[in-house]
């Protein structure tokens, strides 16, 4: 395949327009609710150890006498079922009680002088932590484990439909070692925040706000839309451009006559990183909070919100004053970043072709700084956008639920590794369709097609979820992965969180586009993003959080860290 056709206009949705642009696709929006019941584990068993156990109850079990015994001062019928380990006994309970009454059964239990200790025989599963929030289960496919099983609710009609999430970032296995760490920070470099989302208020440290006043060719605050240049608030105001508008300013023209909401673009690449657990859980009978069913990969990590990107995108020098303040360099007329960011997350580009000057010196300014990761751009070419084409930046395509590089995402030989970003999947038959849930990945939004309190044509407004395809979305996924690899082994430089994150990945699916031996080998990276393996990589089994890495792998890590940086030379 010499070249890749740009995607329809249900796929694309501006696409790394020139002068600057978010490098998102489609957006879905969708408002409902479901309830989850968080149900008390049933126990069958009781665990029982006797002060004097007769030499017979060490090898059998209990006889009808002890158990008889045992059973009047539990207050629950109980009969002898084997011998175990350590001297102790399981008994089986002939009603099974919840967790809370077993409990109470045992401390009957054990207030018997006969008795040196009783507890419930729990149920024990494989150790893996899961968002409680509604939207894992139902929409967040990709964050799955690559075996898992995914039931797409089709959000106009069609049934139910399993797939196997092939494209899954394999996060619950990550997220059993760490949800991240508070000291390390992410900046997010886009069109601003919702500072106040219920999804990443909490995670919020002190932004900056970049987009100039005057950009030429349009009005004075025309991109900044929020009637000012540049100040201490990156808030997103804003990014919708009406069919006049576009009439008028030629740069402003997606291709659609019609008038574009508001993207919330930010917003969506902030909670995919940063987006809090457990705010979105039913509580009784009352829902939970408008728009706070998503979860975000690495919710304990600290959030920078910079905003660079407004209305019909941005220019080049406000994200470069952007990159360098989020590495805590300083900027002229611009307070110091007194919480720079390990990892700068740029879900942007533009259509200028090689990597610039302008670019690639401020990118080899935070290298010692920040792991910079970047989106590779939207429109289906065999050649990456900048500045996810510079040196030293970790240049991310996109794959579908099904591990297959999405018919809208970029590639080319700077492409490090590939993770989630939705579409439809090429190559192969398919169950999922441009309506289903499967087709996005999903984070937090708002409402408002216009200000962050405006009310859409259903009367909405304020947070909600949002479904995004688009390698922006792919970028934040390893901005955030590459969060959690650091919340372990902080000590890690830039050069050796990328070397972690390239050499634990996945291999693309056999057959497929982006797979040995075919047309795409070697343009999409080094395989699919795999949370597991790179958390694991850092993770010696019985340490925390900080500790050494073994010799061997810092050995291995310090020559691919010589390496990027004779490449960057």
């Amino acid at each position: 395949m010499n070249f890749r056709v740009f995607v329809s206009v249900v796929v694309c949705s501006w696409a790394l327009l020139w002068p600057m642009q978010a490098a998102y696709s489609n957006v879905a929006l969708d408002g409902k609710r479901a309830k989850s019941v968080l149900k008390e584990p049933i126990i069958h068993q009781m665990i029982v150890k006797l002060r004097k156990p007769k030499a017979f109850e060490l090898v059998r079990p209990l006889d009808a006498e002890r158990s008889a015994a045992l059973s009047r001062r539990a207050g629950v019928q109980m009969t002898g079922f084997r011998a175990m380990s350590g001297d102790t006994s399981v008994l089986r309970l002939s009603v099974p009680l919840r967790l809370s009454q077993a409990r109470e059964a045992a401390a009957r239990l054990a207030a018997d002088p006969e008795v040196e200790y009783a507890e419930p025989d729990v149920p024990v599963r494989s150790y893996q932590v899961l968002p409680p929030d509604l939207a894992y289960t139902q929409r967040h496919w990709h964050y799955y484990a690559p075996t898992d099983l995914f039931i797409d609710r089709a959000l106009l009609g069609g049934g139910n439909k399993q797939v196997t999430t092939v494209g899954g970032a394999n996060l619950p296995s990550a997220w059993s070692r760490t949800l991240g760490s508070s000291s390390i920070v992410v900046a997010v470099i886009d069109t601003g925040v919702s500072l106040t989302h219920p999804e990443v208020q909490d995670a919020v440290l002190p932004g900056y706000d970049f987009v100039s006043a005057d950009i030429a060719p349009l009005p004075t605050n025309f991109v900044a839309n929020d009637g000012n240049g540049r100040d201490s608030d990156p808030t997103d105001p804003g990014d919708w451009v009406t069919a006049a508008e576009k009439a008028q300013y030629p740069v402003c023209d997606d291709g659609r006559p019609e008038d574009t909401a508001s993207s919330w673009h930010g917003t969506h690449i902030a909670a995919t990183i940063v987006g809090r657990w457990g705010n979105g859980v039913p509580i009784g009978s009352s829902p939970p909070p408008a728009g706070t069913s998503i979860a975000g990969i690495a919710p304990q990590v600290r959030l920078l919100p910079v905003r660079a990107l407004g209305k019909c995108g941005g220019v080049a020098s406000d994200v470069v004053d952007a990159i360098r303040w989020a590495a805590g360099l300083p900027v002229p007329n611009a307070p110091l970043n007194r919480t720079p960011a390990r990892i700068i997350n740029l879900s942007l580009g533009s259509q200028s072709g090689d990597c610039s000057t302008t670019f690639r010196n401020a990118l080899r300014d935070v290298s010692d700084r920040a792991l910079v990761v970047a989106a590779a751009g939207n429109e289906g070419l065999p050649s990456v956008s900048a500045p996810a084409n510079c040196p030293g930046v970790l240049a991310v395509t996109a794959h579908t639920i099904e591990g297959i590089n999405a018919d809208y995402a970029n590639v080319g030989r700077e492409i490090a590794l590939s993770a989630p970003g939705g579409g439809a999947p090429t190559g192969r038959n398919s169950v999922i369709e441009s309506t289903d849930i499967g087709y996005y990945t999903w984070s937090a939004v708002l409402f408002g097609p216009r200000e962050p309190e405006s009310f859409n044509q259903n009367g909405q407004r304020g947070p909600a979820i949002g479904g995004f395809t688009g390698t922006s979305s792919a970028a934040a996924h390893v901005a955030a992965v590459a969060a959690l690899v650091l919340s372990i082994e902080p000590a890690l430089s830039p050069a050796e969180l990328r070397a972690v994150l390239v050499e634990n990945t996945r291999p693309h699916p056999a057959g497929t586009y982006c797979a040995q031996g075919q047309a795409g080998a070697g343009l999409c990276g080094s395989g699919l993003l795999d949370a597991a393996h790179a958390v694991a990589a850092v993770s010696a089994a019985g340490r925390g959080g900080g500790g050494a890495l073994p010799l061997a792998q810092l050995f291995a890590l310090a020559l691919l860290a010589f390496a990027a940086r004779l490449r960057r030379r």
